[in-house]
């Protein structure tokens, strides 16, 4: 339950879906700035997610120590989603530039 909800919040302000962002573009007509937009925001919210899911990843490794249960899992769950999404949408850890370049240049 809680990976849905996580799920959700990386994905809010979801990218339009024009077909240019479904990674179909129309002949002869040049992907427009909101598009690219689009694009690096849809590019940085992949780079987040996959942050949060090498956060808890790494979490889940540590040894249990104390009895705090539930609450500390969802806070600690809420944690890593911040951190991953303060990561990826500031310098990143350079996943989400390249996929952009990559796409970028199929929608030229």
């Amino acid at each position: 339950m809680m990976d849905g909800m996580i799920t959700d919040m990386i994905g809010q302000g979801s990218v339009s879906t024009n077909s240019v962002a479904h990674g179909r573009k129309t002949e002869g007509q040049p992907a427009s700035s909101r598009d690219l937009v689009a694009l690096e925001k849809a590019c940085k919210d992949f780079e987040s997610m996959f942050l949060y899911t090498l956060l808890k990843t790494m979490r889940q490794s540590l040894p249990k120590t104390d009895g705090i249960g539930r609450n500390r899992d969802m806070y600690t769950s809420l944690g890593d989603l911040e951190l991953a999404r303060s990561i990826a949408h500031g310098r990143g850890i350079g996943l989400g530039e390249m996929l952009f370049d990559q796409l970028r240049t199929r929608m030229e």
